[in-house]
């Protein structure tokens, strides 16, 4: 069989700035051999930003595809190409580009002499034309493997006079394969290409992008020497009606002018005149529009004066019959032709509502669909942002919207929270009610008790015995806040300084001011037992204090953190194992370690924590709890803020405070005036 050599027209269609699809098609000769290769791509673009995202994919397959074909060629050549391309895409997929997953059209192809060899994804238009007979050649599975986007591949001979047409299907929603057929057969390549991309310009608008690559077999070296420009022909955007503004423009600009006159290249060069003529010729012409203007609406007057003279009721009575029949029959008319415009009006709004209802709809299911295959590759930050821009996506439902709508909103929504679930590993727990605190805001945590402090009477739960105590724990001071130390004694805070209680004697020990913050700058108490301090957040100064605790009482106060941001200065609690955790109103919890601030990855949560709550965390614990009061929840986390568990109940809210005893596994939670306790899933 003789050589062959491949006549390529390449034709792509479309106005970036207004199609909603990107299509990428190249044909080039490879750089270590004399293979020809080939490549149609096509991926939705849902607005001009994701344009460079798009051309990051087709060009990682094409520029992985030429990169084979640099070597030395092989037998097994385009199966390694294939692989390689599949790994490609799976590396941009782990970096978070997934929005390609499930919705790549493409074609790869290369032909070495009369071999052609050709793997397909999505919906591509591949076929063979010999003899006037169209044969498909594409060999796309219904739903590839996420991992092997070009899963099969088919390789067979082409011979003289074939025409292989690589294209996006677009091409057959404008050309039918009869007509495509006739113009191939009935004149010469290029001139059928020219009367193709003819009958696109016609049918096609600039809204509608596709591209396609026709490939005719001829002798070598028999290839025609015209060399016709068939790429990136792009329709001319519309033109625009002149607006009010270029209406007034050119009015003034008429008004200035010296005639009515154009000037063309026959007529002679137009007298120059000075200024005070030109805007004496401006008065004159608004004077004659005021006059007009004045007649008009003169006579307009007339017109309803005599109007009202002919419809008074003394005149309508001693009209004929005839007439007053033809005066209701046209006001019957005109009630009609009001009717009909009122229903024609709405009818058109409310088809318009629901068209951008879908539309809404069909972006929050493509980022749905996106986060789905984030999470396929273990990718919770894409993830998130995907169901985040869903979520935000989601069209607001109201009485104009049609029952269809209303149950695609519900399934939509559905999925969004099913994923969103799963993303943020909640778990749904019943609590039980242990008892009863009044109405409290914050837990006294104590060895085998927590307790609430309430019009200077403490109240109390014994873990142990489940007994609830009033008055067997005492104090003269308010409690503001708490921290347990080893030896069961509390370090308290009662609005003004510092001190060490003792809960069993209900003594305090010396009161510590120094460098203690107002009530109003105070937030938060922890304690790390290793080195015996607690720990305060100063909002005021920014600063993380710790102080160290003595026999009986506290000393050498010493700024352990500080910070220009604004974590410190919105701080609503702190905890401590080691690391400093500050939950703040602004930035939800930051970290920090020897003085400054450590990397602390933000949450995997669709719901960002809403910066009210609680922290609890203790020396030697496997994670750190957060009481996401906001959206009464508990969230756990590991101390470099991957998501554990995300803990939601019926029974939470009205979420105050909590405790946790990570040893028994045991959570107990004051919810409004209620005592809870859960087991840790």
């Amino acid at each position: 069989m003789s050589e062959l050599e491949s006549q390529i027209a390449k034709i792509q269609l479309g106005n970036l700035k207004r199609t909603n699809t990107y299509v990428f098609t190249m044909a080039e000769k490879a750089t270590g051999s004399d293979a020809e290769l080939y490549v149609v791509a096509e991926l939705p673009m849902l607005s001009p930003a994701a344009y460079e995202s798009c051309e990051k994919i087709c060009l990682a397959v094409a520029g992985t595809l030429k990169r084979i074909y640099k070597r030395s060629l092989e037998e097994t050549s385009f199966e390694n190409a294939i692989a390689e391309i599949n790994e490609e895409l799976g590396k941009l997929a782990s970096l978070g580009q997934t929005h390609w997953i499930d919705k790549l059209n493409g074609i790869v192809a290369v032909k070495n002499n009369n071999a052609l060899t050709i793997s397909t994804t999505g919906k591509v238009a591949a076929y063979l034309v010999r003899n006037g007979k169209f044969t498909g050649i594409s060999c796309s599975l219904e739903k590839p493997h996420p991992l092997k986007t070009f899963e099969n591949y088919a390789t067979g001979r082409i011979r003289l006079s074939d025409v292989v047409i690589l294209s996006t299907t677009q091409l057959f929603n404008f050309l039918s394969i009869d007509k495509l057929k006739s113009l191939l057969e009935s004149v010469e390549f290029l001139t059928a290409v020219q009367s193709i991309i003819e009958i696109l310009k016609q049918n096609a608008g600039p809204e509608t992008a596709f591209g396609a690559l026709l490939n005719l077999q001829v002798p070598l070296g028999q290839t025609s020497e015209e060399r016709v420009d068939l790429q990136n022909f792009l329709v001319e955007t519309e033109q625009k009606q002149p607006g009010f503004f270029d209406k007034a423009f050119n009015f003034v600009k008429a008004a200035l002018a010296l005639d009515g006159r154009k000037k063309t290249a026959a007529a002679p060069d137009i007298i120059k005149t000075n200024l005070k003529q030109r805007f004496k010729k401006f008065y004159f012409n608004l004077k004659n529009i005021f006059h007009k203007s004045t007649n008009a609406a003169k006579l307009v007057k007339q017109g309803f004066q005599s109007g009202k003279q002919r419809l008074d009721l003394q005149n309508f009575k001693n009209f004929s019959t005839q007439k007053k029949f033809f005066l209701f029959s046209v006001a019957i008319l005109a009630l009609a032709l009001v009717v009909n415009l009122v229903i024609s009006i709405n009818l058109r709004n409310n088809k318009k509502t629901q068209a951008e209802f879908k539309e809404k709809l069909q972006v929050a299911e493509n980022f749905i669909s996106d986060a789905e295959s984030a999470m396929l590759y273990k990718d919770a930050d894409s993830a998130k942002n995907f169901l985040q821009e869903a979520a935000s996506s989601l069209p607001e439902k109201n009485d104009k919207i049609s029952d269809e709508n209303i149950k695609m909103l519900a399934q939509t929504s559905a999925k969004l929270e099913n994923i969103k679930q799963k993303l943020e590993k909640n778990i749904t727990v019943e609590a039980e009610i242990i008892s009863t605190l009044g109405d409290a805001d914050k837990l006294i945590i104590l060895p085998g008790q927590v307790a609430a402090q309430i019009n200077g009477q403490i109240l109390s739960y014994n873990l142990e015995t489940k007994q609830i105590t009033d008055g067997e724990l005492k104090t003269t001071e308010e409690i503001k806040a708490q921290t347990l130390l080893n030896d069961g004694t509390a370090v308290i805070y009662n609005g003004l300084g510092l001190m060490i209680w003792d809960p069993d004697s209900g003594k305090t020990g010396t009161k510590f001011y120094q460098n203690v913050p107002g009530e109003e700058f105070f937030s938060g108490l922890g304690v790390y037992a290793p080195n015996n301090r607690v720990y305060a957040v100063d909002k005021e100064a920014g600063e993380v204090t710790s102080f160290l605790v003595t026999s009986n009482q506290l000393a050498r106060p010493l700024v352990s953190a500080s910070s220009q941001t604004q974590d410190l200065k919105t701080a609503v609690d702190i905890a401590v194992d080691g690391n400093i955790y500050i939950l703040s109103e602004s930035s939800g919890i930051t970290k920090y370690y020897s003085g400054k601030l450590a990397e602390f990855k933000e949450p995997g949560l669709v719901t960002p924590l809403s910066g009210q709550g609680k922290l609890y965390t203790e020396d030697k614990f496997e994670n750190l709890y957060v009481l996401d009061a906001g959206n009464n929840r508990i969230v756990i986390l590991t101390p470099e803020g991957e998501v554990v568990k995300t803990i939601t109940s019926p029974s939470f809210t009205d979420l105050r405070d909590f405790y946790v005893n990570e040893k028994t596994g045991e959570i107990y939670i004051l919810n409004d005036s209620a005592l809870l306790k859960i087991n840790i899933p």
